[in-house]
C-alpha cells in the first residue's frame, strides 16, 4: 500500500475532529470511504501481525466498519445516496476556501436539500429503517466472520445485550417469523433491500413473500430462495420503485469513477475481486473470509496522521499527499456532520 503523510498546518485539528472515544477502535466514513483507526500506524501492523487474543474487538471494530465498505460498494442504493450527501457536502467546503480551521470551528446547519437526503435513513416500516437494516447485517456478519463456531443460538444470546438497537431490530424481526434460519437469512435479504430505492419496503414485502417458502428454506439454499421470491416482491409492490444499477457494472463506470475519493477504492476491489466474490462476501459471511476484511482495500488513517492509499491510482490528484489532505478535510466535514445527525453510528464491540 502506498503510504502519504496528512500535512496541515495543524493536524491536531484534523484528528480533533476525527477523534473516537477510546472503546470504539474504528469508524468508517461513508462519503470518502475513509477508514479512521484508532491507533498509530506501527501499532496497527504489530497488532495485526501478532493477532493477540487481547485485541478481538479491535479486530471484530475492523470487520464490521469493513463490511460497510463493502456494502457501499455493492449497493446501489447506498452508493447513489453517499454520492449525493457528498456532492452537497462538497458545495459548503468549497465555500470555506479550503481553510481546515474555518471548515472545522464553524457552526453548520444543514440545507433543505441535505436535510432531506438524510431523512430518508430515518424511513420506518414495522419498526425497521434503512440504518438498521445496514448496521444488522453488518453486526451478524462480523459476528459470523470472527467467530468460527458461532451458531444461531449462540449470535441470539449476544444480542440480548443489544436489544432494541439498530443492531439487532432486523434480526428479531426476521426471527420471529423464521426462526433459527435468520442467521442465514438476514445478509442476503439486506443485501437486495439495498439494490431498491426503498430498501425498508423490499425488506418486509421479501419477508412476507418468503413466509410463503418458508418450508423450502434450508441453511444452505437461503440466497436461492431469497432471489426466487424477488420477482413476487417488485410486483406486489404499487409504487414505481427503481433498482439502481450495481456501482460494479460497465454501466456505471464512468459514474463510479468519477467519485473523487471512491475512485481508487473501487479500483482497488475490481483489481482483487469479482463482482460474484464481493456478493459471496456480502449474502454469506463466513470465517474464510477474514482475510478479506483485514487487507487494506480502501484509505486508511491513524493517530499518528499516517494514511495509507489503495495502491490504484487516483485521476483527480497530482500526488498521493494532496489526495490524503484532500480526503481528510472533506472527511473531517462529512464526519462532524453525519455524527451530528446521527446518520454515522459509531460502534463499539
Amino acid at each position: 500500500m502506498q503510504k502519504a503523510e496528512v500535512s496541515y498546518v495543524s493536524i491536531e485539528d484534523l484528528l480533533e475532529v476525527l477523534a473516537l472515544p477510546e472503546n470504539t477502535h474504528a469508524a468508517f466514513e461513508w462519503t470518502t470511504g475513509l477508514m479512521r483507526v484508532n491507533c498509530n500506524s506501527e501499532d496497527f501492523y504489530s497488532i495485526l501481525e501478532k493477532k493477540d487474543t487481547r485485541w478481538e474487538n479491535f479486530f471484530d471494530c475492523i470487520v464490521h466498519e469493513t463490511y460497510h465498505m463493502y456494502q457501499i460498494c455493492r449497493s446501489g442504493f447506498l452508493y447513489t445516496l453517499v454520492t449525493q450527501i457528498a456532492n452537497e457536502l462538497w458545495e459548503i467546503l468549497g465555500s470555506y476556501q479550503y481553510m481546515i480551521s474555518d471548515v472545522f470551528s464553524s457552526p453548520y446547519t444543514l440545507s433543505a436539500s441535505l436535510n432531506k437526503l438524510v431523512s430518508i435513513l430515518s424511513f420506518k416500516d414495522n419498526e425497521i429503517d434503512i440504518i438498521s437494516i445496514i448496521e444488522g447485517s453488518a453486526f451478524l456478519a462480523h459476528n459470523k466472520i470472527r467467530r468460527s463456531q458461532l451458531s444461531p443460538e449462540k449470535y441470539s444470546n449476544i444480542l440480548r445485550f443489544r436489544e432494541n438497537t439498530i443492531y439487532s431490530k432486523t434480526y428479531r424481526y426476521t426471527e420471529t417469523i423464521f426462526g433459527h434460519k435468520a442467521f442465514y437469512l438476514l445478509p442476503t435479504l439486506s443485501f437486495c433491500s439495498l439494490q431498491y430505492s426503498n430498501p425498508v419496503t423490499v425488506f418486509c414485502s421479501l419477508i412476507k413473500h418468503l413466509e410463503k417458502l418458508s418450508s423450502k428454506i434450508e441453511d444452505t439454499n437461503f440466497k436461492e430462495i431469497i432471489y426466487e421470491a424477488i420477482p413476487a416482491v417488485i410486483l406486489d409492490i404499487e409504487e414505481a420503485y427503481d433498482i439502481y444499477k450495481d456501482p460494479f457494472s460497465e454501466e456505471m463506470e464512468d459514474s463510479v469513477d468519477a467519485h473523487p475519493f471512491y475512485s481508487s477504492t473501487f479500483k482497488q476491489i475490481k483489481h482483487d475481486f469479482t463482482q460474484e466474490k464481493v456478493e459471496d462476501i456480502l449474502c454469506n459471511p463466513n470465517p474464510t473470509c477474514e482475510d478479506f476484511f483485514l487487507e487494506i482495500m480502501r484509505p486508511v488513517l491513524f493517530n499518528d496522521g499516517v494514511m495509507i492509499l489503495p495502491k490504484c491510482s487516483n485521476e483527480f490528484f497530482s500526488d498521493d499527499h494532496e489526495l490524503a489532505n484532500g480526503m481528510s478535510l472533506f472527511a473531517g466535514l462529512s464526519f462532524k456532520f453525519l455524527t451530528n445527525h446521527n446518520v454515522l453510528q459509531l460502534f463499539s464491540p
